[in-house]
């Protein structure tokens, strides 16, 4: 794996994949996307070239071709192997009683259409590294996409409820990949 995207990387796991591959010999480029950039993500990239940030709001979907296109300015013929969308809002914890029509479409924005939207613009990158490197098992070292979830978005383990706007969304989310 030789160029990876991850969104949501201004903090939690995102961060923490950051800090993970910047320590990576076999990591050539780390594209780190948030829409508003951590001190700690700042300080990150200073000190590691391989660092790229890029100012991304998921839910602005017609700015993913210019990420795309800036991504691919940077990798050129290599294309990228891995694009991790990790990028996600949830709501408090919501009974259905209480559901709000915007809590349902902002959760869906960000958790469910932003990352389909996204590998659909990055698509071509994506099959440009998987070409570039034919030779390796399928995988990471080709191309691949890494959809971040979570438990509540668990059909068969859903024995809390609430969360409605959240859990829809990542349920959602689950079963158009596997489309």
């Amino acid at each position: 794996m030789k160029t990876v995207l991850i969104t949501g990387a201004n903090r939690g796991l995102g961060l923490g994949m950051v800090k993970y591959l910047t320590k990576q010999n076999t990591v050539k480029n780390i594209f780190a996307t948030c829409r508003t950039v951590s001190e700690e993500l700042k300080t990150l990239s200073a000190e590691n070239k391989k660092l790229v940030i890029l100012n991304l709001d998921v839910k602005n979907t017609s700015s993913f071709d210019e990420v795309s296109s800036q991504i691919s300015q940077i990798v050129g013929e290599n294309g990228l192997n891995l694009l991790i969308n990790n990028a996600g809002v949830t709501t408090k914890f919501t009974k259905l009683p209480y559901v709000k029509t915007e809590q349902l479409l902002d959760n869906l924005t960000v958790n469910t259409i932003a990352p389909i939207m996204l590998t659909k613009s990055l698509l071509p990158i994506l099959k440009q590294a998987a070409e570039a490197n034919n030779g390796n098992p399928m995988g990471v070292h080709r191309a691949a996409v890494i959809n971040m979830s979570s438990i509540l978005g668990s059909i068969a383990q859903n024995d809390q409820g609430g969360f409605y706007p959240y859990r829809c969304s990542k349920v959602t989310k689950t079963v158009i990949m596997l489309c």
